[in-house]
């Protein structure tokens, strides 16, 4: 068990001696933040969490959750001295390291956060976001043949993240291999559909099918895919622009007298 649950059991287990109403607070917030964070609710979550450190200022696992919250709203600096503190009271939680590394990436520190993600990748070699943190920093920078062994190391260890394989076949993809990229999509497609920023798995999966089916000139196949997207997440800008330019380009081609 992790010295963080183990905190976080204690803490509760002292403010049920002390209080039982207090306790039951306690685990009210808790479960309304975690309700919160799954619903994209950041904003709503942060202050959820400060509610929950207020009672227990110990209890990494409610430090390592404000600092998603703050990270997801671009609160960088905050996410870092968050998750720092979270690593001060569990410098075994590879949770707090995973997010410490994303919060540094935000902050275009590439090297901190990738130092970051080793860390807990060291602490819990099977932590899935850990991977996926590292293979995109390498993703950004250019490294993707390191990337897409990272990302395939993530989606080894879970068979079900969506999102690695959302990223591996956005690599695959750069690099021209598009029936390994559409393979990868399609593997995100098997599974439940996920939200995720700035669109769910699916219509992240839909549209990185429809670039490569574009890329390959099937234009037709394309824009199906794009419109599977925005039936799920209407306001996904890159698929609404993506559809509109493979629209016109299979306009065009139509119009273009055939020899």
């Amino acid at each position: 068990m992790k010295l963080s649950h183990i905190v976080g059991l204690v803490v509760s287990s002292v403010l049920i001696g002390i209080n039982p109403t207090i306790a039951q607070d306690f685990r009210d917030l808790q479960a309304q933040g975690r309700a919160a964070m799954t619903q994209q609710q950041y904003a709503e979550a942060e202050t959820i969490w400060r509610k929950v450190i207020e009672l227990a200022p110990q209890n990494a696992d409610a430090q390592i959750s404000l600092c998603e919250s703050l990270w997801r709203q671009i609160k960088t600096d905050e996410a870092i001295a968050t998750c720092q503190q979270a690593i001060a009271i569990d410098p075994q939680s590879a949770d707090a390291y995973t997010n410490l590394g994303v919060a540094f990436r935000q902050k275009g520190q590439p090297e901190t956060a990738t130092e970051a993600f080793h860390k807990a990748i060291e602490l819990d070699d099977k932590a899935v976001r850990a991977y996926n943190g590292l293979g995109t920093v390498l993703n950004d920078q250019g490294r993707l043949e390191e990337a897409i062994l990272v990302y395939r190391k993530a989606v080894e260890i879970d068979p079900n993240f969506s999102l690695g394989y959302n990223n591996l076949g956005n690599a695959l993809r750069q690099l021209n291999r598009l029936e390994d990229a559409i393979l990868a999509y399609k593997r995100c497609l098997k599974l439940p559909d996920q939200p995720a920023t700035p669109a769910s798995s699916h219509a992240l999966a839909y549209t990185g099918m429809g670039m490569a089916l574009q890329t390959q000139g099937k234009l037709k196949e394309a824009i199906a895919q794009y419109k599977a997207a925005l039936a799920i997440s209407p306001n996904y800008s890159v698929a609404q622009a993506r559809l509109k330019q493979a629209e016109e380009a299979l306009a065009e081609d139509q119009a273009s007298p055939r020899s």
